[in-house]
């Protein structure tokens, strides 16, 4: 994928790009991280709920926090965006926070699949798209793996 989009400058292939780069564990010593890094120091034009993902998973925790709280001023966050910002405060040695943003984005999926399942239901929480849902789901599973190898289960 990357050879293929990774030189578009138009910002609709970026994002699309990079929500899916972002979507995996993306290790530092990776040809995706090196590209992620590279690629946001080098004028990643996306919107910034993307350049906040892409702060995260390059491990610039702080300025995806930062970002995120400004997003959230103008608009609700999405279940992909608490994940990430309980895997920023894990990264950040902020336990409490982590385990707050996760319980919220829990509650979010929870939400989206309820009116997924009920097309007469309102709420302002639902699934944008399919790929929303697979990759919400992928990002849980990583966060939810961090928290079970950070706090083994207490006897």
């Amino acid at each position: 994928m990357i050879e293929r989009f990774g030189r578009s400058t138009a910002a609709g292939t970026q994002n699309s790009l990079a929500l899916s780069l972002v979507t995996l564990p993306v290790k530092p010593d990776s040809d995706e991280f090196q590209f992620l890094s590279s690629w946001f120091e080098n004028g990643f034009r996306g919107n910034d709920r993307i350049r906040a993902a892409l702060l995260a998973r390059i491990g610039k925790s702080d300025a995806s926090q930062a970002l995120y709280q400004q997003i959230q001023l103008i608009s609700p966050l999405r279940g992909n965006d608490l994940i990430l910002r309980s895997m920023n405060s894990m990264n950040l040695s902020r336990p409490d926070d982590a385990r707050e943003w996760l319980r919220r984005a829990r509650e979010w999926i929870a939400e989206a699949d309820r009116v997924a399942v009920s097309p007469v239901t309102w709420s302002d929480i639902r699934w944008n798209e399919w790929n929303e849902a697979v990759e919400t789901r992928l990002l849980l599973n990583e966060a939810e793996s961090r928290f079970e190898k950070a706090e083994p289960a207490r006897n």
